[in-house]
């Protein structure tokens, strides 16, 4: 999968490009996994894009002052084999 990662002083990004349910499935399932006791709340956002189940989900971390967000995406992007773009 395909995804860009964005951040600012306090706030992060992460955008995933999904081909297929399975992979949209799989994003969501370790995000669940992995948020449960770590204290952060992101916003969660899927964009379906076209017919063929393709979309976008997009995590965004506001206020994310000492950068508790980044252990996270690196684990989303090794479990996942992000190819970031």
């Amino acid at each position: 999968m395909e995804a860009m990662f964005c951040s600012e002083e306090r706030y992060a990004s992460l955008t995933v490009y999904f081909s297929t349910i399975e992979e949209k499935q799989s994003v969501c399932d370790l995000l669940k996994k992995l948020l449960e006791g770590s204290g952060l709340e992101p916003d969660v956002t899927i964009v379906p894009v076209s017919e063929e189940k393709k979309g976008e989900l997009v995590i965004e971390f506001h206020d994310d002052y000492d950068r508790k967000a980044q252990p996270l995406v690196d684990t989303l992007a090794s479990t996942l084999n992000f190819t970031f773009i």
